[in-house]
C-alpha cells in the first residue's frame, strides 16, 4: 500500500508527496538495504512544521510502521514513492535497533533498540527478534522469532545505542546500553559489554565479551558505528567513533578505528592505532553520526563518514562535514561540501551503488531540536559517493560506485610504505604474506614495492620490472652476441607488441604492455629509471627485455600467492 497523506500537519503540497512530509525531522530511524528496496523501521518523526507544534502533547511521536522505497528506479526526493508494512499486534516500534538483511531468505532481521521517550518495557513483554518477510516488492509482513535460554535469562541483552552491521551471514550489535527501556525490566540503564552475534542460517545467538577486544580499558563502547568489509582476504567488522565506558567526555579517536576479524573460525580483535590523512588531517570526535561503505573498482574499500555530534563546553557541536576513509591504507579525505551544509545527527544511512541515501537527523541535539524544519524532502538526503556533492536525484543507470579522483591519485603516488597500519596483525587482514620460499622472486610485496592492482597500479606487477632492468646487461649482451653469429635484425623485435598473460582468466585486452617511449616515461615517473640513463639504453630494455618475458606467467614472477583477493589482482598501467 502506497500512502498518500502525511502524518502530522500535512499541507496539500505533503499529501501530494506521500507519507511523511516535506518539512518534517526525523530521528532514530535503523535502515537495510534487500532487493530493489531500501527499508526504514522505527524512529521518531516531528509533530513541528513551520515553527508551530502539531500536537501539544509530545515534539515527536513514533514512527509505528514500517518503510520501504524503491532502489531499482529513478526518482527525486520530491517525488518518490514510500510504501508502508504495518506491524502486527504485540510489536512496539523502538530507536537505535539493530537491522539486518539476509539475501538468502530475502527477510529483514530487528535487533534490540528502545521505546521512545524511556518507556519501560513490563514483565511479559519484552522485545523479540522480529523478521520482516518481503514479498519483493517493497511489502511483506512481520512475524517473530524465538530466542534461546541465554537472552530470557539476561545472560544476552537487548540494548540501543551498539554498533550494528551484517557481515558474513551473520548480525553483529556491539555494546551499547540495556535497561528497561530495550527489554529487559529487571534493571536501570547499564553498558552491555561484548559482541551479540546471530547466525541467520543456524539461528545461534551468542554475546562474546573480551576486556582486551571489543573494549578498550577494559569499558563499553556505545553510539560509535559498525561497517562490514567483505573486499578484502577476510570478513571484517570496522568500528568508528562513540564512546568508552558511561561518560560522554571518553569520545573515541576517529584516528583509532578498531578491526574485527569476523573469520567464523578465529575470530579476532585489533585495534588499528593510527589512522592518517593530508596533513594529519582527520574527523573531530563525535558519536551517532553515520557510515556506509562501497568497494572501489581496483582493490580499494570506501567508508563514507557523515554528520555525528560532541559534547561543547556551552552546547552540542552538530557536524555536516563528509569524510572517506580508504582502506587498505587507513587514509582519511575529506569531501568539499562546503557550499551545501546539512548538519545531522542521530540519523541512518546506507550504500546503494553510487549513493548514499541518509535517513532523519536532527541539526541540534538538544530538546528544541524537533522545531526546525528539515531541509531534505520528507528527510531523505541523497549524496553522490563518486562526484562528492549532495543531489535530489537519485539515477541508478548512473553506474556503479568508483572510489572518487582525490583517492585514486593519492594511491597512484604511494607505496604501502605510506600506509596507516599499526602493526603486522592489521597488515596482514589486508595483505598478504610474503613467501617463505628461498626463491629470490618472491620477495616482500608489502614493503617498498608500488601495489600494482591499487589504482593505477603496475602492470604485470613491479616484480616484472624489476626482473627487466635486473636482466639489462644480460639482455643487451646477448643481443650483441646474436648479431655477431646470426645477424638477428631487432627492428623485428621492435615491431611486436609485448603482452602479459591475463591473471585467473581474465581478458587479455587490458593487459597489452604500453609503447616503448610510454613505459620509459612511467618508470621515470616512478623513480625506477635514473632520468640521465641513457635513453638508448632504456629502450633496449623495453625492446628486448620484456619482449623476451612474453610467455611469463604471474607463477614465473613469483608474486602470486593467495592472487583471488582483490589487492593481488593486476591492473593496467594508466
Amino acid at each position: 500500500l502506497v500512502i498518500e497523506a502525511g502524518v502530522f500537519g500535512q499541507t496539500d503540497e505533503d499529501r501530494e508527496f506521500g507519507l511523511i512530509g516535506t518539512k518534517q525531522r526525523m530521528s532514530g530511524q535503523s535502515v537495510a538495504v534487500l532487493g530493489d528496496h531500501l527499508y526504514i523501521e522505527g524512529g521518531q518523526v516531528s509533530t513541528w512544521v513551520d515553527g508551530k507544534q502539531q500536537f501539544l502533547q509530545d515534539d515527536a511521536l513514533e514512527l509505528n510502521k514500517t518503510l520501504s522505497m524503491p532502489i531499482n528506479t529513478k526518482w527525486t526526493t520530491k517525488d518518490v514513492k514510500l510504501t508502508e508494512i504495518p506491524y502486527p499486534d504485540g510489536m512496539r516500534s523502538v530507536m537505535l535497533a539493530g537491522l539486518w538483511a539476509n539475501e538468502r531468505t530475502k527477510s529483514v532481521y530487528r535487533w534490540g533498540g528502545e521505546l521512545h521517550r524511556k518507556e519501560k518495557f513490563e514483565m511479559g513483554h519484552e522485545t523479540k527478534l522480529h523478521v520482516l518477510e518481503t514479498d519483493g516488492k517493497g511489502g511483506g509482513h512481520w512475524t517473530s522469532k524465538s530466542l534461546p535460554q541465554s537472552v530470557s535469562s539476561g545472560e544476552i541483552k537487548f540494548s540501543s545505542f551498539g554498533a550494528s552491521t551484517f557481515c558474513d551471514g551473520r548480525g553483529f550489535y556491539i555494546g551499547g546500553f540495556s535497561s528497561n527501556s530495550t527489554g529487559d525490566y529487571r534493571q536501570d540503564e547499564m553498558t552491555t559489554p561484548g559482541v551479540v552475534t546471530y547466525n541467520m542460517d543456524t539461528g545461534d545467538l551468542s554475546n562474546t565479551t573480551s576486556p582486551t577486544a571489543v573494549t578498550l580499558h577494559d569499558e563499553n563502547i556505545w553510539a560509535g558505528k559498525a561497517v562490514c568489509v567483505t573486499a578484502f582476504k577476510r570478513p571484517l567488522v570496522i568500528v568508528l567513533g562513540g564512546f568508552d565506558g558511561t561518560h560522554r567526555s571518553n569520545a573515541r579517536d576517529l584516528g583509532e578505528p578498531i578491526v574485527y576479524d569476523a573469520s567464523p573460525a578465529s575470530p579476532k580483535w585489533h585495534s588499528q592505532q593510527r589512522a592518517t590523512g593530508a596533513g594529519d588531517s582527520i574527523p573531530g570526535k563525535r558519536f551517532s553520526f553515520c557510515a556506509v561503505g562501497a568497494q572501489g573498482k581496483n582493490g580499494t574499500y570506501e567508508i563514507f563518514i557523515y554528520g555525528g555530534t560532541i559534547k561543547g563546553d556551552k552546547r552540542n557541536t552538530v557536524y555536516e562535514d563528509v569524510w572517506i576513509l580508504s582502506l587498505p591504507a587507513f587514509r582519511y579525505f575529506k569531501a568539499d561540501v562546503t557550499s551545501t551544509t546539512f548538519p545531522r545527527v542521530h540519523l541512518a544511512c546506507a550504500a546503494v551503488g553510487r549513493y548514499m541515501i541518509t535517513i532523519g537527523g536532527t541539526s541540534k541535539d538538544n530538546p528544541d531540536k524537533w522545531e526546525e524544519n528539515d531541509p531534505f524532502f520528507k528527510a531523505i538526503g541523497v549524496f553522490d559517493m563518486v562526484e562528492m556533492k549532495w543531489t535530489e536525484d537519485f539515477d541508478p543507470s548512473k553506474g556503479d560506485y568508483d572510489s572518487p579522483n582525490d583517492v585514486k591519485k593519492w594511491y597512484q603516488k604511494n607505496n604501502v610504505d605510506a600506509y596507516g597500519f599499526y602493526d603486522d596483525s592489521i597488515r596482514d587482514l589486508f595483505i598478504d604474506a610474503p613467501s617463505n620460499s628461498n626463491d629470490s622472486n618472491h620477495n616482500s610485496k608489502h614493503d617498498s614495492a608500488p601495489l600494482g592492482p591499487i589504482v593505477g597500479g603496475v602492470i604485470g606487477g613491479v616484480t616484472s620490472i624489476l626482473l627487466a632492468i635486473g636482466g639489462f646487461w644480460f639482455f643487451r649482451r646477448r643481443r650483441a652476441q646474436d648479431e655477431e653469429r646470426q645477424g638477428i635484425d631487432l627492428a623485428t623485435l621492435q615491431g611486436q607488441p609485448a603482452e602479459m598473460n591475463a591473471p585467473h582468466g581474465g581478458s587479455d585486452d587490458n593487459l597489452k604492455v604500453p609503447s616503448p617511449q610510454k613505459r620509459t616515461s612511467q618508470l621515470v615517473e616512478a623513480g625506477w629509471i635514473d632520468t640521465e640513463l641513457d635513453s638508448t639504453a632504456v629502450l633496449e630494455i623495453e625492446s628486448t627485455g620484456l619482449a623476451e618475458m612474453e610467455g611469463c606467467t604471474d607463477q614465473n614472477l613469483g608474486d602470486n600467492e593467495d592472487s583471488d583477493g582483490p589487492l593481488n589482482h593486476r591492473a593496467e598501467l594508466a
